[in-house]
């Protein structure tokens, strides 16, 4: 038997032997072999993570106010997921929920600790409670929201009623009626990904404009008029420039130039123009100055609102 470190040799060997042949072109893939295949989607997770793989259901039936439609999944450009929570997940939520107004306090603590690692998936739910006439049970639903908020990103926590299907030059609302979809990935092989676990997923086999470009907002300048919405995701069209006022690094003071930070944290060049995200945080008790991409911060004490930048993620 061959050992593993042995292998391993011979296979290098190989791929040295032929590369003079890959040089001459003579092993050369067709630009067409890296193109993503038809199904090849990228899944976005209710907890922030994505993965990509290949949809192996054929067609995705949806049920509308004018009928049963089936789309084919090779069709599919984006699909948006109703707020969906497991069996398991919805009887835990109630039950947590519930146990906010018990007369045990160690229940009580016990369940607003579950409201909050359950996150997005309990975000509906505890905001619900929040309009409980029980006054304790209101007071700890509204903590527990604010919370939910600091910890995930506002668009993790948007309700969607329904399921939104698009294509080219087609947009189907309605719900779509399998709790799960099947997929490939080259990790793991065929699996079954729950509906309930997903918020959207994107085709890789064609250019899809994200909506935030679409929809993105003069730059502002400056943060502060919207320092207090923390957690919101902004998406803004920005010119990086070389000028301006910047306190802080990776996090900036609310009154900094966005065009400048932006520079500064590598999310844009002095010049170019570019739609980026801009979030509002919780304030650190104070902030660093740094020399970065030739632009440099300064540092300052304690202030009362908050931002860090970032790029779009790449689209196909």
């Amino acid at each position: 038997m061959i050992s593993t470190r042995r292998l391993h040799f011979l296979v290098c060997a190989a791929v040295f032997a032929l590369a003079p042949l890959s040089a001459q072109g003579q092993d050369k893939k067709p630009p067409e072999a890296d193109k993503p295949a038809p199904g090849a989607v990228e899944v976005r997770f209710a907890d922030g993570t994505a993965l990509k793989m290949t949809l192996t259901d054929p067609k995705i039936d949806i049920t509308t106010p004018y009928g049963k439609l089936s789309v084919p999944a090779t069709d599919i450009h984006t699909m948006e997921l109703s707020t969906r929570v497991s069996d398991d997940d919805r009887k835990a939520i109630e039950k947590a929920v519930s146990d906010l107004g018990s007369p045990e306090f160690k229940t009580r603590e016990a369940a607003a600790s579950a409201l909050v690692k359950l996150g997005a998936k309990a975000y509906p739910a505890v905001l619900e409670a929040t309009r409980s006439s029980d006054a304790e049970v209101k007071r700890r639903a509204e903590t527990i929201v604010e919370k939910i908020k600091q910890a995930v990103p506002a668009a993790a926590l948007k309700v969607r009623k329904d399921d939104l299907i698009t294509g080219e030059g087609f947009k189907i609302t309605g719900r779509i009626d399998a709790e799960e979809l099947r997929a490939e990935t080259k990790q793991a092989g065929e699996q079954k990904v729950k509906l309930s676990d997903i918020r959207s997923l994107r085709s890789l086999a064609v250019k899809v404009v994200p909506a935030e470009v679409v929809n993105a907002q003069p730059d502002p300048g400056r943060m502060d008029a919207l320092a207090a919405q923390i957690g919101k995701a902004f998406y803004f069209k920005v010119t990086g420039v070389a000028q301006g006022s910047l306190w802080g690094t990776d996090v900036y003071t609310s009154d900094s130039t966005i065009g400048l930070a932006a520079v500064h944290a590598g999310v844009l060049k002095v010049g170019e123009t570019g739609v980026i995200k801009v979030t509002p945080v919780v304030p650190p008790p104070n902030y660093q100055g740094s020399t970065r991409n030739g632009i440099a911060s300064r540092p300052y004490g304690a202030w009362d609102g908050a931002y860090k930048v970032e790029k779009l993620e790449e689209e196909q």
